[in-house]
C-alpha cells in the first residue's frame, strides 16, 4: 500500500516544516534465522519467540527472524469516507492498525528507527537517516477496502555481549522476532476528514487511487475528526500465515485479518 515517499534532500525536508529524523524499517531487514516458535517469550507479554537450534551459537539469538506474510484487510461498512493515516506531522510513519497480545500487551513496533543487533554484530551500524517521509492519507469510501501486508513482527530490546561483536563494548539492540501462533486483537482508527494545512500548504492535493491495496492517497495530508474505531480479535494460526512452514508466506493459500468499520 502506497503511504509516503521518501526526501531525497534535507533541504526539502526543512522547507515542508517537518522535522529530521528517521525511519529505518525493521521489516525491510531480511532475516537470517526463519521460523519463529514457543520459546523465548519477548517483552511485554508478547507471544514473540523463536525456534531453538541444536548445538547453535550464542550469538544466533541476536539475528532477526524472517517474518510471515500476513494480510491484514481494512473494511469500511459505513456511510461515509473514512480517512487512514497520520494525525499530526511527524516522522514516527504509524502503521494502519495496532496488534495486542492475549494479555491486552502492544506488540512493539517492528518499524521503528533502531540499532539493530545484526548491525552490531557486523559492526555495519549507524545514526538514523535525515530524510523524513511526508505523510499520506488513505481515503476510504463506503463499501471499500484495502489490504495492508503485516509481517508479524516484534522489536525486543537486548543487551548483545561483548564475545558477539568484532570490536567494542555490549551493546543494547533491537532484534526483529515472529509472534508465535496465539490470540491477538487488531485495532484501528480512521478520521472522517483531510486535514492539509500543516504539511500541504493549505490545499490537499489530488486522491490518486491505489490499484494494489485499494483506496486512494492524498500525500502531504493528515487526518481530522470526528473519529471511529473498529476491531476484531483472532485466533492466528497456519491458515492466517503464522506458525512453522510459512516464513516467507503461502501465496494464495492464507486468509485476511479483516478490521472492520460500521456505523
Amino acid at each position: 500500500m502506497t503511504r509516503s515517499f521518501i526526501l531525497a534532500l534535507p533541504m526539502l525536508v526543512a522547507a515542508l516544516g517537518l522535522p529530521a529524523c528517521g525511519g529505518k524499517s525493521r521489516d525491510n531487514d531480511a532475516g537470517s534465522s526463519g521460523a519463529g516458535g514457543n520459546g523465548s517469550q519477548g517483552g511485554s507479554g508478547s507471544q514473540a519467540g523463536r525456534a531453538g537450534a541444536g548445538g547453535a551459537s550464542a550469538c544466533d539469538a541476536f539475528h532477526d527472524d524472517g517474518g510471515w506474510s500476513v494480510v491484514v484487510q481494512i473494511v469500511n461498512e459505513t456511510n461515509t469516507a473514512l480517512q487512514l493515516g497520520e494525525r499530526t506531522a511527524s516522522c514516527s510513519n504509524s502503521p494502519l492498525f495496532q496488534v495486542f497480545d492475549a494479555d491486552g500487551a502492544a506488540l512493539p513496533d517492528s518499524g521503528s528507527c533502531g540499532t539493530s543487533c545484526e548491525d552490531a554484530i557486523n559492526g555495519s551500524f549507524g545514526p538514523c537517516p535525515q530524510a523524513c517521509a511526508i505523510p499520506s492519507v488513505t481515503t476510504l469510501q463506503p463499501g471499500e477496502s484495502l489490504n495492508a501486508p503485516w509481517r508479524g513482527l516484534v522489536t525486543l530490546t537486548k543487551t548483545l555481549p561483548k564475545s558477539c561483536r568484532s570490536g567494542g563494548d555490549a551493546v543494547d539492540c533491537a532484534v526483529a522476532q515472529n509472534v508465535s501462533p496465539g490470540t491477538f486483537k487488531f485495532t484501528a482508527e480512521a478520521g472522517s476528514t483531510l486535514d492539509c494545512s500543516q504539511v500541504g500548504g493549505g490545499m490537499c492535493g489530488q486522491c490518486t487511487p491505489n490499484n494494489d491495496s485499494g483506496g486512494c492517497s492524498t500525500p502531504g495530508a493528515l487526518v481530522g475528526g470526528p473519529w471511529h474505531s473498529a476491531e476484531v480479535v483472532v485466533d492466528l494460526d497456519a491458515s492466517y500465515g503464522v506458525g512453522a512452514g510459512n516464513e516467507n508466506g503461502i501465496d494464495g493459500m492464507t486468509r485476511p485479518i479483516e478490521i472492520v468499520f460500521k456505523d
